[in-house]
């Protein structure tokens, strides 16, 4: 038996405390029950072999091939990921070196760090470490070392706690459908996202996303289904996790919506309290390990599009999917990092490769971004949209079939023509919409635990009423000037300063109770452990701790 830091945070354990602080749903983090009962529900699956306790490298990085590719000098260098996270430690020991931007909360909602808990710590700096973690000794290696990386602050609190009370950040509170078009502005190619919630892009935004050849992830969910299933747009990539068997794991999300599997077992991952190693399972490590193995494709093959780099995901699953043959447990198929970046993606159709079994399972939100129907509000103000003047035709890289003739066709078209014209994308800025609304006009991704699946449906009915709203009463006026100019702040230089109520890595270690561990006798560890969290943030939810010991 190796024994492993004690104080480790599960990645499985998080989602009660998730659920009650940030109203966001962390999707690698499955609500769990100490004791016994969890130890089949969220199993591990097997153990690597030759896993050492506190090995910063994750068994995936030599059984999928990406030492490989690095030694190939295909480290991500190039291609720039954003990830939207409740909180996160530029400091972190694992991305010492790293290509990184941290863009926290506007200054109006920085007192919302005041409410930031290890645990949100803990998945942020993680989830970004899986990406481009620098390895070395001691330190997490990602699968894509060398790509640039922006993470963006999300909420931190939910607005039912009554810690919010209406507080001056309640008309500028972020999104990650919001953070998402900031980071397609500063020249993002990538978006994974890891935490879940109603505020996710809607069907408007992703196939703006999509015309734009954006690519888009998004953990699955450890409930054994997609959370939100029937509001998952076409062209968002659904990641669920299989273990080093390859088997998908019980807990991980399953169904018609799914898209690709990445490994999201024995995860590597560092305890910010301590700074020790662990390991753990989920979705949410899952998802960026999908999204850094596109960024090795796309500084593999730079004039292929981002829909024939997914296309090729795809078709070079494990195995090869020559058909692209579905099914609702691996959909179509894990990653396969070696054999992706081998396979030129030019003999692939440029078209986005994740749109199977979506609720709404064709393109028809495009003619109405192309006429302009939705408002500035729901699509985030981005610069290469317009409402009446629809999408600025030179930022237009796909179209579905057929959609060709509707360009330009939009009430105030002109507009492109004259002072709309969009200035593409900026690594010098990132805004964050100022639209004036308040949180009741918008949804703002905040939803109560309980009820999770409501509002991600509503997010789609919202933004539909919009719509309906704009088709009743055009103006058929030109429009008379740019977008309105958007309230927010230039990405800094380099590490931003820490905002108020992060504190220096490592965080000192707070007293847990004390309670009696579960007996181990030679199973395989269980990533949620036993003891209960210290309770930063009162009430309902599964508290847990650290894992078992994995086996010699």
């Amino acid at each position: 038996m190796v024994s492993l830091p004690k104080a480790v945070r599960s990645a499985v354990s998080i989602v009660g405390l998730s659920l009650l602080v940030a109203g966001g749903l962390v999707a690698g983090h499955g609500p769990v029950a100490p004791g016994a009962a969890h130890a089949q529900e969220y199993a591990p699956g097997p153990q690597p072999p030759g896993l050492v306790a506190g090995d910063p490298v994750g068994w995936y990085i030599g059984e999928y091939g990406y030492d490989q590719l690095h030694a190939q000098g295909i480290d991500g260098a190039g291609v720039t990921i954003a990830i939207a996270e409740q909180a996160f430690d530029p400091n972190s020991p694992d991305l010492v070196g790293a290509d990184v931007t941290y863009i926290p909360l506007p200054e109006e909602c920085s007192y919302l760090n005041e409410f930031v808990s290890d645990e949100t710590i803990s998945h942020g700096n993680n989830v970004a470490a899986t990406i481009v973690g620098q390895g070395g000794p001691g330190q997490i290696l990602g699968v894509a070392p060398k790509a640039k990386l922006l993470v963006y602050q999300l909420q931190t609190i939910n607005l039912g706690d009554h810690r919010w009370q209406d507080g001056p950040c309640d008309d500028v509170l972020p999104t990650s459908s919001q953070r998402f078009v900031e980071a397609q502005v500063a020249g993002a190619d990538i978006m994974s996202l890891s935490v879940l919630s109603s505020g996710e892009p809607d069907a408007w935004n992703m196939a703006l996303m999509m015309m734009r050849e954006k690519a888009y992830f998004r953990g699955g969910g450890n409930w054994g289904e997609v959370f939100g299933a029937e509001a998952v747009p076409m062209g968002a990539g659904v990641v669920t996790a299989v273990g080093y068997d390859g088997a998908v794991l019980d807990w991980a999300a399953k169904g018609p919506e799914v898209s690709l599997a990445a490994p999201g077992s024995w995860i590597p991952f560092r305890d910010v309290t301590t700074g020790e190693i662990s390991y753990t399972v989920g979705t949410s490590l899952a998802t960026p390990i999908a999204a850094g193995t596109l960024a090795l494709g796309m500084q593999k093959w730079p004039d292929a599009t981002t829909h024939q780099l997914t296309q090729s995901m795809v078709h070079n699953t494990r195995g090869g999917n020559p058909n692209l043959t579905h099914n609702e447990v691996t959909g179509l198929g894990i990653i396969d990092p070696v054999a992706f970046v081998a396979a030129d993606p030019s003999q692939y159709p440029d078209t986005p490769a994740f749109t199977q079994n979506r609720g709404v399972d064709d393109w028809a939100v495009v003619p109405e971004l192309l006429d302009g129907y939705p408002s500035n509000m729901s699509m985030h103000n981005p610069p290469w949209y317009q409402q009446d003047a629809g999408v600025d035709p030179a930022e237009i890289q796909w179209l579905p079939p057929g959609m060709e003739d509707l360009v330009g066709t939009a009430p105030n078209a002109d507009y492109w023509e004259t002072a709309g014209a969009s200035p593409g994308p900026s690594a010098g800025a990132s805004p964050l919409p100022s639209t004036g609304a308040t949180a009741a006009d918008v949804p703002a991704g905040l939803i109560l635990a309980g009820l999770v699946g409501v509002p991600v449906v509503l997010v789609g009915v919202v933004v539909a009423l919009v719509v309906v709203a704009r088709r009743r009463g055009r103006s058929k006026e030109a429009a008379t000037g740019g977008p309105p100019v958007p309230h927010g702040y230039a990405h800094p230089g380099g590490v931003p300063p820490q905002p108020g109520g992060f504190q220096q890595y490592p965080y000192p270690q707070q007293a847990t109770p004390q309670q009696q561990a579960p007996p181990n006798s030679g199973a395989p560890p269980v990533p949620p452990g036993s003891g209960p969290w210290p309770l930063q943030h009162p009430g309902p939810g599964p508290q847990s701790g650290p894992p078992q010991d994995p086996q010699d």
